[in-house]
């Protein structure tokens, strides 16, 4: 059996790594505010601090670039079965009702996504009700181990984290883990104890891995680290910028109404307005007067958001993206103005690298599916259907052609000179002005065009519903 404590004591060196990965995870899926609260009360006083988290504006930088950068599954990739450099229409048959009862390309979207969050994502194929699933892996539950002296990328062990058990002896709740090798299958606890009545529960009191191959597929970014290095930019920069915008609201706050000070004066009973009064003394060794006065603090805030939106620029061009149009920004224009400067950007050349990833990815999960899973679903009658995949089978995989961002209205003009010297069709020309459209929406949006421009021609009555004595009767000139 595989070196139990070792792998255990391998996720706790991990816990950063996966703490990390779960706070980029929370903030993804939109719980956002708490953390951006919890930077702010680090650094302003605890009053300063009540006031400063009911500024804070929530805009979630790193959901938008995410999505923007996961656009490799909008069109599906062609999957294609083949023997000997043939295709295979018995093989490709079950490969097409895998990948429709799977919604390969719903999932694996997901998975291009949290890819993109966080350098790395599991797919694991399983069955449920006798139809094969995938499900994509968020990162914080789970961790991959090498041994593999040739190749210490070479996942060895796959370690899912299955969430807590509670422990009479010691009566508090701990991890539980379930560790995957080629050959074995261990549930055991964060202290080392092997849960042989889980093993027992399934009928497998060995711990044998039915499969003879690790039943997922690692996708990971990194050459050279079975764990990629924690990308602590994404994180900082995704709560910095919120902070920044709570700081410039919070000093626009007090800028809205001035300070009033009174100096020698009587306010036992004066009424704030709107909530705050500076009593001053002067002197007494001087001649002055009572005197009551105003002061309006100043915050230059363009300049304010020109510091943001030049930090929010250098980042993107760190992490190999090139922003969109960059405006002004303004206090009206904030949030919009950075939504335009994501949307416009240009992830061209981070989605042609993504698509190597992913091609090996789905080769090496239909290669999982076909050669280890599959036969094993079949011969305990785990899956509904009774094809069988060829030995020698191989699942090539094609991505379509990932384009760079460009200019919509240069575009169209360049269309409509190619429609005019009649160089392309009407049908070529929509999918170039709209290039994520697939055949079948263009010939749909073509229709609708079409019918748009019907004109309605007055009724034509067949001749045989004109009267016979009319319809022989001579025109006369």
């Amino acid at each position: 059996m595989s070196d139990v404590k070792q792998l255990v004591q391998f996720v706790k060196e991990n816990a950063e790594y996966l703490k990390h990965n779960k706070i980029l995870f929370d903030i993804y899926e939109g719980d956002l505010a708490k953390y951006v609260e919890r930077a702010l009360q680090e650094q302003l006083s605890a009053r300063a601090y009540s006031v400063a988290k009911q500024r804070i504006a929530p805009i979630n930088i790193l959901r938008r670039i995410v999505d923007k950068l996961s656009k490799i599954y909008v069109k599906p990739p062609r999957r294609t079965a083949m023997i000997n450099g043939v295709k295979s229409e018995k093989d490709q048959a079950l490969l097409d009702w895998y990948v429709e009862q799977m919604q390969c390309d719903v999932y694996l979207n997901v998975a291009n996504e949290l890819f993109n969050l966080s350098k790395t994502v599991s797919l694991e194929p399983f069955v449920d009700k006798g139809m094969p699933r995938i499900r994509a892996i968020p990162n914080d539950r789970f961790i991959y181990f090498s041994d593999d002296m040739n190749d210490p990328t070479n996942p060895t062990a796959w370690i899912k984290i299955m969430g807590s058990m509670w422990d009479e002896k010691d009566q508090k709740n701990k991890a539980v883990f379930y560790i995957y090798t080629a050959d074995q299958f261990i549930p055991v606890r964060e202290d080392g104890v092997i849960l042989t009545d889980i093993l027992l529960r399934l009928d497998n009191p060995e711990g044998v891995n039915p499969y003879g191959a690790i039943p997922s597929i690692y996708v990971n970014r990194s050459f050279h680290n079975i764990v990629p290095p924690i990308d602590s930019d994404v994180l900082k920069m995704t709560i910095l910028l919120p902070v920044l915008i709570a700081d410039l609201n919070y000093a626009v706050q007090f800028q809205s109404f001035s300070l009033i000070y009174g100096i020698d004066v009587d306010a036992e009973n004066m009424v704030m307005a709107p909530n705050t009064f500076w009593n001053l003394k002067s002197d007494k060794t001087t001649d002055t007067k009572p005197e009551i006065g105003t002061i309006k603090p100043e915050v230059d805030i363009t300049q304010v958001m020109e510091f943001i939106k030049a930090q929010l620029i250098l980042w993107l061009n760190s992490k190999n993206i090139r922003p969109g149009s960059v405006g002004d920004l303004s206090a009206e224009n904030m949030s919009s103005g950075i939504a335009k400067i994501v949307d416009e950007m240009d992830t061209f050349e981070d989605r042609q690298k993504q698509v190597q990833f992913f091609k090996k990815a789905e080769e090496d999960m239909w290669e999982l599916i076909s050669k280890n899973m599959h036969p094993y679903w079949r011969s305990q009658g785990l899956i509904d259907t009774n094809l069988d995949f060829s030995p020698n089978v191989e699942i090539q995989v094609e991505f379509a052609e990932q384009l760079p961002l460009t200019d919509r209205s240069k575009l169209i003009d360049d269309a409509i000179k190619e429609l005019d010297k009649q160089l392309t069709t009407k049908k070529k020309a929509i999918q170039m002005i709209n290039p994520d459209m697939s055949m079948g929406e263009v010939d749909s949006f073509l229709e609708e065009i079409k019918e748009e421009n019907v004109i309605e021609m007055p009724e034509v009555r067949e001749v045989a519903d004109i009267p016979e004595q009319i319809a022989n009767e001579e025109v006369i000139q």
